[in-house]
């Protein structure tokens, strides 16, 4: 029977595997996207390089479920490994639970966030310009039914905590404000409980917690077209 130590320090390294996997493949979905966005801008909407870059983007969805599927099936390992496992053949526990676990997935490409992404990206009409007229009255709502003070507001797209422009931005469900993923995630392993919002003037008091997090597709989009428009 493993130790209680033995198999948390397990749970955890499948933790990190998990993270440091999906951090990877959010980072090539992004850069598929960015390509989507250019072969709309760039070349057209040509039919071959969208269907190619749609089919990278599906792959990548595909190896996201994959490793969800196998971290699960060791999970479910390692919890045999707390009971005793005697007569049993891991190797074909693990590959009947994943099996089991491939056989029930319902998920869809098609639904998935990313894949949403990908094709507001290809479906792009108008000029770059026309564009970021559009993202802009979603990004700042207007206070007032005048348009011509809202449009005189600047879209803030730098990170309170970082200071820098942001790259990934998540907003926080809590308050609703923007940061950039990889400078508010070490925000919040470096203040744990005490890493409140840093944006300033928030009365948020809840810590944030990454599940709090969300993608803010709308301002990652504008924050890439702004940088195509000031090139």
């Amino acid at each position: 029977m493993a130790s209680n130590s033995y198999l948390h320090e397990i749970d955890s390294d499948l933790h990190i595997l998990e993270q440091k996997l999906t951090e990877y493949i959010n980072v090539c979905m992004d850069n598929t996207v960015d390509v989507a966005q250019n072969i709309a801008d760039y070349c057209n909407k040509n039919a071959k390089l969208s269907k190619d870059t749609t089919d990278i983007m599906r792959g990548w969805i595909t190896m996201e479920s994959d490793i969800k599927h196998h971290v699960k099936a060791l999970k479910h390992i390692k919890s045999l490994g707390s009971k005793s496992s005697i007569g049993l053949n891991l190797s074909e526990e693990f590959q009947k639970k994943l099996s089991e676990l491939e056989k029930n997935d319902q998920s869809n490409y098609k639904t998935h966030a990313k894949f949403k992404e990908l094709e507001e990206a290809m479906n792009d009409d108008g000029t770059l310009e026309e564009q970021l007229s559009a993202l802009k009255t979603s990004l700042v709502p207007s206070q007032n039914d005048d348009d011509i003070a809202m449009m005189q507001v600047e879209v803030n797209i730098k990170c309170p905590y970082t200071g820098q422009t942001m790259v990934n931005p998540v907003r926080n469900t809590i308050c609703k404000h923007v940061y950039d993923r990889e400078g508010i995630m070490d925000y919040i392993k470096q203040r744990k409980a005490k890493a409140k919002c840093p944006a300033v003037g928030c009365g948020n008091s809840i810590p944030i917690q990454p599940e709090n997090l969300e993608e803010h597709t709308n301002m990652k989009k504008y924050i890439s077209l702004l940088k195509k428009l000031n090139r």
